[in-house]
């Protein structure tokens, strides 16, 4: 284990994810990459709660490493996320680098590396909590092509715009899913109660949805809300393919919690 002043002492690696579920799982997989490569010998979660995420860490998921919970101690090495969530300094070997999203850039040489097949290995580290495996379960999203509208960002960010863009970014998914795949059956995870009423009414029987309690306008999501989410992401992992119409972190850590299935992109000009 390497701490980055002195290689005599066993430091544990501190990070504090921030962000929404799938920016958080991204960080702590990148966090556990360092773990795998034997960096460092622990890793130690600051977890704090807020209005993108309003569940604990041990209401959703637990971890099959080495792990304590709290601000950093003495001897920890704390490079909490800066800035961007995702991105994060990380000291190794003297050196300090910046992880960001799936690269990583070493400040003494300059060069980015791509660490996403890394980052997916770390990924399996983390195991959703059993009852919340157990909801998912319920639903079978078989052979179905999984649909990602993330909506509650123009809430938070454009309330006097957002039924505008609500409709322009459903009516584009639906045209496109009705040209592309004409005869396929979907499974939506949509943060938004109207997102789902239209495409409801567009494809009927051809699509399903995990029914939800509580919609989290103005990207406040209570711990209900966070539970909630988890359940849709390993219902996306689950189906064929995901196709997402925002760059959502959450869809693409669902695509790498399903290993197989592929994620497309399809992006509106607004």
């Amino acid at each position: 284990m390497i701490h980055y002043d002195n290689p005599n002492i066993d430091y544990e690696f501190c990070i504090q994810p921030i962000g929404g579920l799938g920016n958080r799982l991204l960080a702590l997989s990148a966090a556990l990459r360092f773990i795998d490569r034997g960096y460092f010998g622990r890793l130690r979660i600051w977890w704090n709660t807020n209005d993108e995420m309003g569940a604990d860490i041990n209401d959703i998921l637990t971890i099959n490493k080495p792990v304590s919970y709290g601000p950093p101690l003495e001897n920890s090495a704390n490079y909490p996320l800066v800035n961007l969530p995702g991105t994060f300094k990380v000291p190794i070997h003297n050196r300090v680098g910046v992880c960001h999203y799936t690269h990583f850039k070493s400040v003494e040489d300059d060069n980015e590396q791509d660490i996403t097949e890394e980052l997916k290995h770390a990924l399996r580290h983390i195991n959703f909590n059993k009852d919340l495996i157990s909801i998912s379960d319920t639903i079978d999203v078989t052979n179905r092509i999984g649909i990602h509208c993330r909506r509650s960002d123009f809430w938070a960010n454009h309330h006097e715009l957002a039924a505008r863009h609500h409709v322009k970014l459903d009516r584009f998914m639906a045209d496109y899913l009705e040209k592309t795949y004409p005869n396929d059956k979907f499974f939506i995870a949509t943060d938004s109660p109207y997102t789902l009423l239209y495409f409801e009414e567009r494809f009927g029987n051809r699509i399903i949805h995990y029914p939800k309690a509580y919609y989290p306008l103005w990207r406040t999501r209570n711990s209900h809300s966070v539970r909630e989410a988890v359940v849709d992401m390993i219902l996306l992992s689950r189906c064929s393919s995901i196709i997402a119409d925002s760059n959502s972190t959450f869809s693409l850590t669902a695509s790498w919690l399903g290993r197989k299935n592929k994620l497309l992109w399809e992006l509106p000009k607004l």
